[in-house]
């Protein structure tokens, strides 16, 4: 799996490799 760093509450998000493929994954989950 691809490095993830999240931080909700800054909003600050940070996909390594993933791309916008690893984007959308990201705003399902955040769904």
């Amino acid at each position: 799996m691809y490095p993830v760093q999240l931080n909700l509450n800054q909003k600050h998000v940070t996909i390594i490799g993933g791309g916008k493929i690893a984007w959308r994954k990201f705003k399902k989950l955040k769904d």
